[in-house]
This record gives C-alpha cells, structure tokens and sequence, in this order.
C-alpha cells in the first residue's frame, strides 16, 4: 500500500508542474524545476522536483525539494527542506551556494518491510542563468543520520529574477 501511495503522489507532483512553473514565473525570486543524478550509499538513479521559494532573509532562500531514486534493489524518496545561501561572483551570472536542511526518507525495501527515516543534509553548488526564464543547477548533498548519504543532481529551474 505504501508504494501505491507514494507513487500516486510523485504522479501528482509532475502533472501539476506545469501550472506551478507558471504561477512562479509571475513572482520575483521564486522558480520552479526538475533534476536528475546519480545517489552513493545506496548506489541509484535519482530524479525529482526542486522549488526556490524566494529570498526568506537577504540571500538566504527556502528551497524544499522531492527526490526519488531507484536501484539497489529498492526504492528511496527523499522530502528535502533545505536553506541556501547564495554568493554571487561579480558581474557573472555564476550563483554559488551552500545548503543545509532536514531530510525525511522513506525507504520501499524490495526484501524486507518499509522504513521512514530523518536525518540532516549538508551541501553545495553552483547555479548560472539560461535566457531570462531560469537557471541550470548542479549541487552535491552530503546526508547524516539514516538517510542515503551522497547525491549528485543536475536541474533546471523556470522562474522570474
């Protein structure tokens, strides 16, 4: 029942994407997108949405996310609420950043039964803009506790500046 449940709402998650992308791209700062990488410690394709919900404090942004990954005979998804902090290089469109957040993960266990687990992820990246609708990202996530411990994403994010 837990698969069924989980996948049904990744589901929901990509059709309503669209309409989000739209809604975002009216509001300063905010965006919205997708990536993909590679997840170490379980070794799995990952893929997910990723949201920046405009500057909270100066530069400082809240930027939730929903990663699933695939492979070593099970399945994880990640909920991700993180905080980055962005340091602009001068007259560049280059964006680094540095992240840290709590991460709820649940694991779908091919062999064994299901488990839900909390821990904190730490990390950093880089984000430059395409065109005037968005920005490529690539980031590394570092997990602590019983959460999957290495992931490499890249994604595209639509929004306004």
């Amino acid at each position: 029942m837990n698969k069924q449940i989980a996948w049904t709402a990744l589901a929901v998650l990509m059709l309503v994407a669209p309409a989000a992308m739209a809604e975002y791209s009216d509001d300063e700062g905010k965006a919205f997108g997708f990536r993909v990488g590679y997840g170490a410690e379980p070794d799995q394709f990952v893929f997910g949405l990723q949201a920046d919900m405009g500057p909270t404090y100066g530069r400082l942004h809240f930027v939730p996310s929903i990663d699933v990954g695939l492979g070593s005979e099970m399945t994880t998804m990640s909920l991700n609420s993180d905080f980055k902090i962005f340091m602009p290089l001068p007259n560049s469109s280059l964006l680094f950043y540095g992240l840290a957040g709590p991460t709820l993960s649940h694991w779908i266990l091919d062999e064994a039964e299901d488990d839900t687990e909390i821990g904190f992820s730490l990390g950093a990246g880089a984000r430059v803009e395409f065109g005037d609708i968005g920005w490529y990202n690539l980031e590394a996530r570092f997990g602590t506790g019983d959460i999957p411990e290495l992931r490499i994403m890249a994604g595209l994010l639509f929004g306004s500046r």
